[in-house]
């Protein structure tokens, strides 16, 4: 876990470490006398998760939770806190909170909506942007432990299984089961070994159990795409469009608001600067 996603995590969840642990409920963790409560814990589960999924991913939470906690504990074991460096990155952590809330605060209830014209004038005026410089195929799989589960699973979509709710009953994968093993476009240079795999698929054909250090996989190629045709839209190239315009206009909402601030405001660049500036 990175740096970033242990702070984010401990933000997320720092409700539940402190007070009474008699007033706190259920308890899911303990690192000396900070308690990881299982409302706080629960509460940073998507809804709507099966069980078994929402099983490892509490369990997950918990276990980086443990983690963040101990080396918390250990940075105020030898007086961290009060270092400059430390009171400066607060500083500077507390300032960009300000900031992201007042920004929330005065975009709340203006949504960003990409209509379908948009996304199709934005798609015709930069196909050059969605040119392929390299080959890519689109997959999806089924990932289980043993080849025996494997062949068992070739077999029943050799008979007429339909390939998404096999993976979506039977794959180890938690992250393309429930798209029906769908890994989207990759190329090569993404997945080496998945490229490999398979590269000489032919479209729509059930590969054969293929071991990795995950398990036992079945590939079927989708769509294969080669270098110098320009992509689909797809739903994929959608997303990307949209995410494009959505921050554009954000960052006109935000020069425009800047430009209300500096037209009220007492401000100024020092000479020191403009006799600098070319």
């Amino acid at each position: 876990m990175t740096a970033v996603a242990m702070i984010a995590l401990a933000a997320l969840l720092a409700a539940g470490a402190c007070g009474h642990p008699e007033d706190q409920g259920a308890i899911a963790a303990r690192v000396g006398d900070a308690v990881l409560t299982m409302e706080a814990l629960d509460s940073q589960l998507d809804e709507g998760l099966p069980s078994d999924v929402a099983a490892v991913e509490r369990r997950r939470l918990v276990d980086a939770w443990i983690d963040e906690e101990l080396f918390y504990q250990e940075a105020l074991a030898r007086n961290l806190e009060g270092s400059q460096r430390v009171r400066a990155a607060l500083e500077a952590s507390r300032r960009n909170l300000l900031i992201a809330h007042l920004l929330d605060a005065e975009f709340d209830g203006f949504e960003i909506e990409v209509s379908e014209a948009a996304i199709q004038e934005h798609y015709d005026g930069h196909r050059d942007d969605y040119l392929l410089t390299r080959p890519q195929v689109r997959v999806r799989h089924i990932l289980v432990g043993t080849r025996r589960d494997a062949n068992a699973r070739r077999q029943a979509l050799n008979r007429g299984a339909l390939f998404e709710e096999v993976a979506r009953a039977h794959s180890r994968d938690q992250d393309s089961k429930y798209d029906g093993g769908d890994l989207g476009y990759f190329t090569r240079e993404d997945d080496p070994v998945l490229w490999e795999a398979c590269e000489n698929l032919e479209l729509n054909s059930i590969s054969k159990p293929v071991r990795t250090e995950y398990g036992f996989h079945i590939f079927q190629i989708l769509d294969r795409q080669e270098a110098g045709t320009v992509r689909d839209l797809d739903e994929q190239v959608r997303a990307e469009i949209i995410e494009q315009l959505v921050r554009a206009e954000h960052q006109l909402r935000l020069a425009a608001f800047s430009r209300r601030l500096k037209e009220n405001g007492a401000w100024e660049i020092g000479d020191a600067v403009t006799e600098e500036t070319p």
